[in-house]
């Protein structure tokens, strides 16, 4: 973080994610701000968003919260301390849905989100101004860059939903040519109903790749397109599950059919190094078997200097090209298996 210096020209979109926990800064030149999500890190419980926002000293910025996963909203309540004006972006039904929890358990499960919620609810109705409801066509302003909400759809909040993914809310963000779609957590079925009918998608220069690049949220209407595209992942561990996965036909396997290269921000080949590493799929899925790291790819309990190196930058000028990049010292990029390698050819997967 604090060898990130940012170039006043261009626009920033910094991704945060050390293994459990998402978050998505937006720096639009010369000085506006937005937030999407907050953590906390599991090796110290300190809440990386709020440290960024306090290096940079942003203390105005549009917030939001795409849905109410704790990996994505755990520490909401620090980051809004910090951030005390702009617009603070949920979906109304989340914040409607807050009832109190029924046992102990669900207060122990339960607290950290609840917090955050009760946190955007409380901003809300202190500062009516600030409110702003996530729903697809919504639009906001950061500076001189505009931010459509692409779901959930009216339908959809009428909807019952088993899972808070289903209710996701990603974000397609122009700025001059530029243009960027945040994927949250919406998962394939959210995906089937926006897609086909946003075909610029495809057209975007960087891509928050959904719900930490599982294979089965990856929609071909998104992904498909002209590369080169800068592609960052999230890693998720939790409970011996992790994603995205590297072996053959997973989440990675799939996302390089369509793009030459994509950046996992957190990935603990070797915690002793000191920059970021490049690595085809079949090197570092060697190397981290031969670690014998949680089956697929990363340790449950990375350590703090793993966690706090899990990000990238990327810095884009008008025209969308990149012109300034850097990944944090855990991350890893992973590139396809050869160059001189023909497209494997495209696996059919059913949209309903």
């Amino acid at each position: 973080m604090r060898s990130l210096q940012l170039r006043a020209d261009l626009l920033y979109v910094i991704v945060l994610g050390p293994g459990f926990g998402e978050s998505i800064l937006v720096r639009v030149p010369p000085a506006s701000w937005l937030v999407v999500d907050s953590f906390r890190r599991q090796a110290d419980a300190a809440v990386p968003t709020l440290q960024w926002l306090a290096h940079f000293n942003v203390q105005e910025a549009a917030v939001a919260v795409t849905h109410p996963h704790l990996d994505h909203v755990e520490g909401l309540p620090e980051v809004l301390r910090q951030v005390r004006s702009g617009p603070l972006g949920c979906s109304a039904r989340v914040v409607a849905d807050l009832v109190p929890p029924a046992d102990a358990e669900a207060i122990y499960r339960e607290g950290a989100k609840r917090a955050a919620l009760m946190a955007v609810r409380d901003r809300w109705e202190a500062e009516p101004a600030r409110k702003w409801e996530l729903v697809a066509g919504s639009t906001q302003s950061i500076g001189d860059a505009q931010l459509t909400v692409l779901y959930p759809t009216e339908d959809a909040l009428e909807r019952p939903h088993a899972s808070p993914n289903r209710l996701a809310s990603p974000f397609w963000i122009e700025w001059h040519s530029f243009r960027a779609l945040l994927g949250s957590d919406l998962d394939h079925a959210g995906w089937v109903e926006i897609a086909p009918g946003s075909p610029a998608l495809r057209s975007h220069h960087v891509y928050k790749v959904a719900h930490h690049g599982s294979k089965s949220n990856q929609h071909h209407e998104v992904v498909t397109g002209n590369p080169p595209r800068a592609w960052a992942v999230t890693p998720w561990m939790r409970g011996g599950h992790v994603l995205p996965r590297l072996e053959d036909d997973e989440g990675i396997d799939r996302l390089l059919e369509d793009n030459s290269e994509g950046a996992v921000t957190c990935l603990p080949l070797d915690a002793r190094r000191r920059q970021a590493v490049w690595r085809t799929r079949a090197q570092a899925l060697a190397e981290l078997r031969g670690e014998d790291i949680l089956g697929s790819f990363a340790r449950e309990d990375p350590t703090p200097a793993e966690q706090e190196g899990g990000w990238m930058a990327l810095g884009f000028d008008r025209d969308g090209l990149l012109q300034h990049r850097q990944e944090g010292p855990s991350a890893v990029v992973i590139t396809r298996n050869s160059p001189a390698m023909k497209k494997k050819p495209r696996r059919k997967t059913k949209d309903h």
